[in-house]
């Protein structure tokens, strides 16, 4: 009888902290994607990744884009005026 008393309060402790940790990983708010602002500099070159967006600061902006395929990246560099890439 001893011993069956102390399986159930151990499974029992096992079985409350498996319902605790998983209430509280259910009840954790996803991440928060954050943008991050990067105002570009003239004839400097930047990397940028899928979902990157470059906005035009300037009427005069102009932008060189150069994407190489054996790579897999773009690179991007401002030639005149103001922009900024926005990182997702």
């Amino acid at each position: 009888m001893k011993r069956v008393i102390t399986f159930l309060a151990v499974v029992g402790s096992l079985f409350g902290f498996s319902g605790c940790n998983s209430s509280d990983i259910q009840n954790t708010p996803e991440k928060e994607s954050v943008e991050t602002n990067i105002r570009m500099s003239l004839h400097r070159e930047y990397i940028v990744q899928k979902g990157d967006e470059i906005e035009k600061l300037s009427d005069d902006a102009e932008l060189k884009i150069v994407s190489d395929f054996d790579t897999n990246t773009t690179k991007v560099r401002l030639l005149s005026g103001e922009a900024a890439i926005i990182k997702k």
